[in-house]
């Protein structure tokens, strides 16, 4: 009686299987990311995936959710560590020249023109960056580290295009000097 009335248990950790099909979609991309390849990475079947995560896309823009709470995390990390404004914004770099693979940058060349909904995480992502500069900026600014004649607004948009575009090139480049 009791099992009849209660719902089955995961057999598997959702958390774990979600990382696996993020670190899939980052190497092979949305289009090419079978659900074949899905259950494969993640070890489990079908049904589970569709009661647990949904469909694929829905699967996708929860990897991505996840790849996103991992590098607010990370950014938060710089923040801590970093002993001025200057060496928090070089760290911030670093850490994406360490890390080259970008689900954002993926979902934003393959997804964005054809998916709103890829569109608007990814717009709503780097809007977030583009504060995120500004602000270390403006910080940067009332402490004297940074010229006050310096326009914040204009740095931090150089700042996202650079980020986006060292981005790019660690997908094609080897070479971390360049």
């Amino acid at each position: 009686f009791w099992r009849t009335k209660m719902g089955r248990s995961k057999e598997f950790d959702t958390d774990k299987a979600l990382i696996q099909a993020m670190e899939l979609f980052w190497s092979n991309g949305y289009e090419k990311t079978s659900i074949q390849d899905l259950l494969d990475v993640m070890g489990i079947h079908r049904k589970s995936l569709y009661d647990t995560f949904g469909d694929k896309h829905e699967l996708y823009m929860e990897a991505v959710k996840r790849y996103q709470q991992i590098v607010e995390r990370n950014i938060k990390k710089q923040l801590i560590q970093g002993s001025s404004i200057k060496e928090i914004i070089k760290n911030l770099f670093y850490m994406i020249i360490d890390n080259e693979r970008c689900l954002f940058v993926n979902m934003a060349v393959e997804l964005s023109a054809c998916d709103d909904e890829a569109k608007t995480r990814s717009i709503e992502h780097y809007k977030n960056i583009e504060t995120l500069f500004y602000e270390l900026l403006l910080q940067g600014q009332e402490t004297g580290e940074i010229g006050a004649n310096k326009d914040a607004t204009m740095l931090a948009q150089y700042f996202l295009n650079s980020w986006t575009g060292i981005r790019v090139l660690g997908k094609t480049l080897n070479d971390r000097k360049v």
